[in-house]
């Protein structure tokens, strides 16, 4: 069960990240605890306030069988949030959108029409890795009973926040119905700069995004 919000202050470590395979380049942020994420906007994104964006998350794995969760929160906070849950299974990575309207297990998320597709991923032992695009993962979002939030490009940053459990999800085949425990490993939110996240080459990137998920079970 998930359970207490995000709102523990994050120490995070800014870097950039160049994905040889792909050549895209991201502006990231790691926590003390193992948990990576990275963003890319279209050019000109303030301008635009932009909506979608090109995103890395990397997550370590305890044990091979103890392999974890992680996730990121579109705005910082766990309630009223947009969360995207990964975690791996059978050697690929699987992603679920999440909304809480308490601090218990987030249900799947039903709201506005947000997509992910896959770019790249990897999966072992120690731990796993994806690269998606995120479309519609940025605007104003309203959902009922809970609060309306807005986090614009046109900002000069944004806030985000991250969680990460040891133990693997249960049922983790089925994105839909698949459970979390405790973010026991580590949580927290910071304030990411957007400084330097636009990119010229981020239509051609995203051409790369093929990948869909199959959420058939």
């Amino acid at each position: 069960m998930i359970s207490t919000c995000l709102g523990q202050s994050a120490d995070m470590t800014e870097g950039v990240y160049t994905d040889l395979k792909t050549g895209i380049s991201f502006t990231t942020w790691t926590s003390q605890d193992g948990f990576t994420t990275g963003l890319v906007l279209p050019p000109n994104a303030a301008g635009q306030d932009a909506v979608d964006y090109i995103g890395l998350l990397r997550c370590e794995s305890d044990t091979a069988n103890a392999t974890g969760w992680c996730g990121l929160a579109h705005h910082g906070d766990m309630l009223a949030d947009l969360l995207l849950i990964a975690w791996q299974y059978q050697g690929s990575v699987v992603t679920s959108f999440r909304w809480a309207t308490d601090y218990f297990m987030p249900p799947a998320y039903v709201g506005q029409d947000v997509s992910l597709t896959q770019i790249s991923s990897w999966a072992n032992s120690t731990g796993y890795e994806v690269i998606y695009r995120c479309r519609n993962c940025l605007p104003p979002k309203t959902q009922p009973a809970a609060i309306a939030k807005s986090a614009k490009a046109s900002k000069t940053s944004l806030p985000l926040g991250y969680a990460q459990g040891f133990d693997s999800p249960l049922n983790p085949g089925c994105p839909g119905n698949v459970t979390f425990t405790f973010h026991d490993k580590g949580y927290g939110e910071w304030e990411a700069s957007l400084v330097n996240t636009e990119a010229t080459l981020y239509d051609q990137w995203a051409l790369l995004a093929t990948k869909v998920q199959n959420d058939t079970c």
